[in-house]
């Protein structure tokens, strides 16, 4: 069976930013694992916003879903009744949508784990 990583905002960014102090890790992580890396739209959100605010082209990661490496692969208004469930049972201390969007596509995809 074919692993399919599924990844989050922290992770993209480290990789993304050569600034950021985990992005040796991130690019060690990334290299090992077989493409493409799995995400949702909250988390480029989260994604591109951080690495605008770091001083760093936030096209990269959008390249990186236009070349095929990272795919946004998450309905979120097919998934809506999960991610309400999933937002109101963690309301404290609180989940983000991107967090919870990834916890609901794990359903779908099999997480590998390091």
């Amino acid at each position: 069976m074919r692993i399919r990583t599924i990844t989050d905002t922290g992770p993209l960014v480290a990789f993304f930013s050569k600034r950021d102090s985990h992005h040796d890790w991130a690019v060690e992580q990334f290299v090992s694992l077989t493409p493409p890396l799995f995400t949702c739209e909250p988390v480029m959100t989260e994604v591109c916003f951080l690495l605008a605010v770091a001083g760093v082209d936030p096209n990269h990661a959008l390249e990186a879903v236009a070349r095929g490496g990272l795919k946004v692969d998450f309905p979120l208004a097919a998934e809506i009744d999960p991610i309400r469930r999933l937002m109101a049972r963690y309301r404290d201390p609180g989940i983000s949508l991107a967090d919870a969007c990834l916890v609901a596509c794990r359903k779908s995809i099999r997480v590998a784990r390091s």
